[in-house]
């Protein structure tokens, strides 16, 4: 099952940018997000902006960095990964990426139109909790926060 998601990847990557299986595509994720800090220092409508940066290379490895933004505040993560570890190809022109939170879980979809993709974003919490607990940007504590609410997406391709 593991080789078919690589060879998955390997014919999306191409038709997406047009280019052999085995050169890498890069596609830049970014969205908004608008919540209430609930605890500590309550605050509302906080503004938290993402911007993924995803590489997806030969025989299915991935790097991708994450930098978040809130304010004058900013913080950076990387990971490498291998697909199916994280990314997960869901069909001829879908890419999702699951991100488990210790309260909530973070969908990432990406669809893809010849060189053109579009990003959903869904949030949703786990079974017997009522707010979502991540890193504040600001100093990395962990803090618990109301529902996001995506206000912008945007996703391109670059070969």
């Amino acid at each position: 099952m593991h080789q078919w998601n690589v060879l998955a990847c390997a014919v999306m990557c191409a038709g997406l940018l047009k280019v052999a299986p085995a050169e890498a595509a890069n596609i830049t994720l970014t969205y908004t997000i608008v919540h209430d800090r609930i605890r500590p220092d309550p605050q509302q409508n906080v503004s938290v902006t993402n911007r993924f940066q995803v590489s997806l290379g030969q025989a299915g490895s991935v790097s991708e960095n994450l930098g978040r933004s809130s304010g004058t505040s900013s913080d950076t993560i990387k990971r490498g990964m291998r697909l199916g570890d994280g990314w997960r190809v869901q069909g001829e022109n879908r890419l999702q990426r699951t991100i488990q939170l210790p309260q909530s879980t973070v969908v990432l979809t990406v669809t893809t139109t010849g060189n053109s993709c579009s990003l959903d974003v869904k949030y949703a919490l786990k079974p017997g909790f009522s707010e979502y607990l991540y890193r504040r940007v600001q100093d990395g504590k962990m803090t618990y926060f109301s529902e996001p609410r995506v206000t912008a997406t945007s996703c391109s391709i670059q070969g």
